[in-house]
This record gives C-alpha cells, structure tokens and sequence, in this order.
C-alpha cells in the first residue's frame, strides 16, 4: 500500500534507555573517582596529608596564632570571607 508505515515494536526501547541510564551512571562514577585520585595525587605532591572540616571562628584563630601560615592559604580564606559575606 502507498503510504503505509510498517509499525515498529518498542518493545527494546525501555531496556535501552536504562542501560544508557547505567552507563552514565558508571561513567559519572568512574570519573569522581578519577577526580579523587588526581586530587589526592596533587595533595601529597604539596605536603597535604590530612583534610578536615574546621569551623570558621576556629580557622580565624588558627590564621591569628600562626598555625595557619602559607601564605596562599591565607590569602584563599580571605577570598572565601569575602564571598560568604564574613567581611566587609
């Protein structure tokens, strides 16, 4: 017949998205842990053996009684006050 469209099954349709689905997830996966390991590769390259979270009136006092003394860490925190409105 003229015109006539063949019908196609989807009946594939939903399994493959889901395996796309999958593999973003395990590229998404695989790529922070690449991230990490960089990141981690360029920590021990700069002396950082160690990463915590510290609270900000405790960074303050670190900077203040010469705990905290690079120069580039420094000038970071005061980049980071500035943009958390933590001074004027």
């Amino acid at each position: 017949m003229p015109g006539a469209r063949a019908r196609v099954p989807r009946a594939g349709v939903r399994p493959a998205r889901e395996a796309a689905g999958d593999a973003a997830e395990q590229a998404a996966e695989q790529a922070e842990a690449d991230a990490a390991a960089a990141l981690a590769g360029e920590q021990a390259e700069e002396g950082i053996t160690a990463v915590r979270r510290v609270p900000w009136s405790q960074v303050l006092g670190m900077v203040a009684d010469g705990t905290i003394t690079d120069g580039e860490t420094v000038a970071s925190l005061m980049y980071a006050a500035i943009a958390l409105g933590r001074v004027a």
